[in-house]
């Protein structure tokens, strides 16, 4: 979605970000503003902080199904 790149317009990284987050607007305003927020951060750096979030999201929905 052409909007979601809207956040972060000179990031190579950004569509790969947008893809990831599934192209929410919320969750890519949100990584927009984290990002914003770090300088000399990118789109490409968030890849790892979000990985490891879905990670233990999984691991404690797993854990909650036992």
């Amino acid at each position: 979605m052409p909007e979601s790149r809207s956040y972060l317009r000179d990031d190579p990284d950004l569509p790969n970000l947008a893809d990831l987050l599934g192209h929410l607007p919320l969750a890519v305003g949100q990584a927009a503003a984290h990002i914003s927020l770090r300088p000399g951060m990118t789109a490409g750096d968030y890849h790892p902080e979000v990985t490891v979030t879905e990670f233990n999201l999984l691991y404690w929905q797993k854990r909650a199904e036992t």
